[in-house]
């Protein structure tokens, strides 16, 4: 039995902060504010939920080019979708999709970085498998940020319809790849201890390749995807 929904309850205007985590954010020092986008579309979760990979990831980052898809942007027409899950297509990797802005200091158009993290990340899976990836990813904190730790002390109250899709997962035998702050994910969701999860050769880099797992995790990509 799933959590409510709270990216449901959510408002398009800057702040764009789901309801239930506002206070928690009021919360944080001065300077931990400074390093959370909250004019940026938040990223709890993209894919589809019924796959049968699960991607546990940290924090959506944040780079200078994200200020283009600030809230109101191009994203508005379709993350109430990814929200609702609506849409379940891992759109970062789907090149016949592109996210695009105008840069409105150089009026260039330029491709959201999630995209080009993904598409790199994902290449040589795409190439095993084909475009059509079923994958779920989530992030430990949803909002972009430049840096995971020293704030994160706790998960958000959003943090607990994540952590019902994850349980709800492993009790389904599920494929969970905890790309990274496996400490952190393991703590929040306790069952994930002695889960049969699936871990980066190298987490900081979280490319999905057959160099950077195990056999076993590989070909359960391969297999499940």
């Amino acid at each position: 039995m799933h959590t409510s929904n709270p990216w449901l309850q959510l408002e398009f205007t800057d702040p764009v902060v789901a309801p239930c985590d506002q206070a928690a954010i009021n919360r944080l020092s001065p300077s931990d504010r400074d390093n959370v986008f909250l004019d940026l579309y938040p990223e709890p979760f993209i894919g589809d939920p019924d796959a049968d990979v699960y991607l546990l990831n940290g924090n959506p980052g944040y780079s200078d080019q994200d200020n283009c898809f600030s809230c109101p942007s191009v994203m508005s027409s379709f993350m109430a979708d990814v929200y609702s899950h609506k849409d379940r297509s891992f759109f970062w990797n789907d090149g016949n999709r592109p996210v695009r802005a105008t840069c409105p200091r150089t009026g260039r158009s330029i491709v959201h970085q999630g995209q080009v993290y993904w598409q790199r990340r994902l290449k040589e899976l795409t190439e095993a498998v084909g475009h059509n990836l079923r994958l779920f990813e989530l992030e430990f904190f949803p909002y972009h940020s430049k840096d995971f730790y020293g704030f994160m002390k706790e998960p958000l109250p959003s943090f607990d319809y994540t952590r019902s899709l994850v349980e709800d997962a492993m009790r389904k035998g599920k494929a969970i790849f905890i790309l990274r702050h496996k400490a952190e994910w393991e703590s929040a969701v306790p069952n994930l201890k002695t889960y049969h999860t699936f871990s980066l050769i190298s987490p900081r880099s979280t490319y999905l390749t057959k160099n950077n797992m195990c056999r076993e995790a590989w070909n359960a990509l391969l297999e499940k995807c």
